[in-house]
């Protein structure tokens, strides 16, 4: 599947490049791969116009590139809620950086690719 962005560029669901961010990522130990995605703590997918996080569905609404990463616009459903979501990533030496504002306050998270 191919993601289109706005502007000019696209990202391809399991390319190996440095807009490679979709597929499955871990934070903590390595068995969390082996999880199902929104059931897993630890465990993140990013798969078509989807991501699902821990009890976390959401569609991906838009996608701006933003430096060297992607602005990331999400509406969610998690426990018989609605809403809108947005998160910064970053691809750097093969990890994800993920930022996000939890309470008004910016966190980042670092993930690794599942093998």
């Amino acid at each position: 599947m191919t993601w289109h962005l706005c502007g000019t560029e696209s990202v391809q669901e399991g390319s190996k490049g440095a807009n490679s961010w979709p597929g499955k990522w871990f934070t903590g130990n390595v068995k969390a791969c082996k999880g199902a995605p929104g059931e897993t703590e630890g465990l993140l997918s990013y798969s078509g116009t989807k991501f699902v996080g821990m009890e976390n569905h959401c569609s991906i609404k838009k996608i701006t590139r933003r430096g060297a990463g992607f602005d990331l616009l999400l509406r969610c459903a998690a426990e018989g809620e609605e809403y809108d979501y947005k998160e910064y990533i970053e691809m750097s030496d093969g990890k994800l950086s993920r930022t996000t504002l939890l309470d008004g306050k910016r966190q980042t998270y670092l993930y690794s690719r599942c093998p």
